[in-house]
C-alpha cells in the first residue's frame, strides 16, 4: 500500500487558485476571496472551481476568478454553532465531501454536497464516547475513508477509528486499532483501488503507520 502522507495540508492563505484545476487555466493573476472565518482546508475540481472549508462546518464553492458562488453549512440538532469540519476531499462529478465531528453528540460528521449546493446526504458514526474525524479521502469508485478517534471508556485512551463509506453515504466497514495511549491519524493516503494507508501518533510520541485492513506496519 502507498506510504500514508499528509502532503495536502496547506496554509490557508490565498492558495485557492494554486489548488484550482486545471492548473493550465490559471493565468499571472492572483486573487484572494474572504468567505468568513479562517479556513482550514481548501480543495479544488476538476472544472477549476475551489472548496474552503472552515473549523465551523461552513462550506464555499469559488468560481475561478474568486468569486462566491455559493455557502452551506450543517447543523445536528436544534444547537448551532456545535459542529467542526476538519478536512473535505471532491469525487468524480465535482461533489464536495466534508469530514469532522459533532460536539453536541460526539459524532463523526460527513456531509455530501453536490456542485450545485444541494445536500445530498449526511453520516453519523460514533462508537465511543466522543469521536472526532480528521482525515477523509476517496477512491476511483468514489468510495470515502474517514479516519479519526474514538474514546475507549475502559482505558480512557482514544483509539484510532478509520471507517469508509459507498457513493451513497452508507457505512461499508468500520476499523478499530489500539496499540496503547492515544492514537490520532496526522496523514491519510488513498490508493484508487480503495487501499488506504494512515500515518499518525500513538501515546504521544510513537509514530505510527496503518494499512487499510488495521495491521501495523
Amino acid at each position: 500500500p502507498p506510504r500514508p502522507t499528509d502532503a495536502m495540508r496547506l496554509p490557508l492563505t490565498a492558495l485557492a487558485p494554486v489548488l484550482a484545476a486545471p492548473l493550465a487555466a490559471q493565468t499571472a493573476d492572483d486573487w484572494r476571496t474572504d468567505v468568513g472565518p479562517p479556513q482550514n482546508w481548501v480543495v479544488g475540481d476538476s472544472q477549476g472551481f475551489v472548496y474552503s472549508i472552515d473549523l465551523g462546518y461552513n462550506v464555499s464553492r469559488l468560481a475561478p476568478d474568486g468569486s462566491v458562488l455559493w455557502t452551506r453549512r450543517h447543523d445536528v440538532g436544534a444547537s448551532n454553532n456545535h459542529e467542526r469540519a476538519h478536512q473535505c476531499v471532491v469525487d468524480s462529478e465535482d461533489n464536495v465531501i466534508v469530514t469532522g465531528y459533532s460536539e453536541d453528540t460526539g459524532e463523526y460528521l460527513t456531509v455530501k454536497w453536490d456542485a450545485a449546493g444541494n445536500k445530498q446526504w449526511v453520516h453519523l458514526y460514533r462508537e465511543g464516547l466522543a469521536d472526532e474525524a480528521f482525515k477523509i479521502g476517496i477512491d476511483a469508485q468514489d468510495n470515502v475513508y474517514v479516519s479519526g478517534h474514538s474514546y475507549n471508556g475502559a482505558t480512557f485512551n482514544r483509539d484510532l477509528l478509520t471507517i469508509s463509506l459507498d457513493p451513497q453515504g452508507q457505512l461499508r466497514w468500520a476499523k478499530r486499532l489500539d496499540v496503547g495511549g492515544t492514537e490520532r491519524p496526522t496523514g491519510m493516503q488513498v490508493h484508487p483501488d480503495g487501499r488506504v494507508g494512515i500515518g499518525g501518533v500513538a501515546g504521544g510520541s510513537t509514530v505510527l503507520a496503518v494499512s487499510y485492513d488495521g495491521s501495523v506496519w
